[in-house]
Formats: structure tokens, C-alpha cells, sequence
């Protein structure tokens, strides 16, 4: 979403994805998160992503990167949805931060059919 240069900004729609064919009746199962360059001390990063379609978020749980952690794999909290998608919807990448140093955000989106 943001190359490893850019500060990450928080606001609605940093990113809208469109469901592919193959991901018609897929349910958005998880989200992982990532920075290129980890925050100091300014605040959380969290992601939602919204089903502009469905006019819905998705995530029951939304992504979370505490102060100083690289991506949801090693620490903070994974996203966690139960929502499926049809083809031809768009997804909305929603991003709360309010700090300047997290750099380079990246959001993985995990289908399950």
C-alpha cells in the first residue's frame, strides 16, 4: 500500500481492491499487516477492511502493529473476519495512525473457500 519510503497516513480507502471471479463466496478469513521501518513511540497502526458493496466492515477483529513490531507475524494482532465476498465487490483498506515514522505498509489479505 505504501512503498518502503512513505510515511504511513491514516484515512478511509489508502487502498480499494475489486473480488476477482475465483474469490466469489470466499470468506476474508485473515489480515497480516507489515512495515518496512517500524514506528518509535507514536501509536498503534490498525487496519478494517470494508466491503463497499455489502456496506460492511469485515473484520471482527481489526489488524493491529504495536509500537516497534515489523508485521502481525511476529507480534501485535492479526485481523479475523468471517465475511464472505462476491465478485465485482470492492474492499476498502481503512488505516488508523496518527504517528509520522512507520514506514512502508503492507496489508495481506487471506481468502478461504
Amino acid at each position: 500500500m505504501f512503498d518502503e519510503n512513505t510515511i504511513v497516513s491514516g484515512g478511509e480507502g489508502k487502498a480499494i481492491f475489486f473480488v476477482p471471479y475465483d474469490l466469489h463466496g470466499a470468506i476474508l478469513a485473515n489480515v497480516d499487516i507489515g512495515v518496512g521501518a517500524a514506528k518509535s513511540s507514536d501509536g498503534d497502526i490498525s487496519v478494517q477492511i470494508y466491503n463497499l458493496g455489502a456496506t460492511k466492515n469485515m473484520l471482527t477483529t481489526l489488524a493491529g502493529l504495536p509500537t516497534n513490531i515489523w508485521n502481525t507475524i511476529v507480534g501485535g494482532t492479526r485481523g479475523v473476519g468471517t465475511e464472505s465476498v462476491i465478485r465485482g465487490h470492492r474492499l476498502r483498506v481503512d488505516v488508523t495512525y496518527a504517528g509520522n515514522t512507520a514506514k512502508g505498509l503492507d496489508v495481506q489479505l487471506v481468502f478461504v473457500k
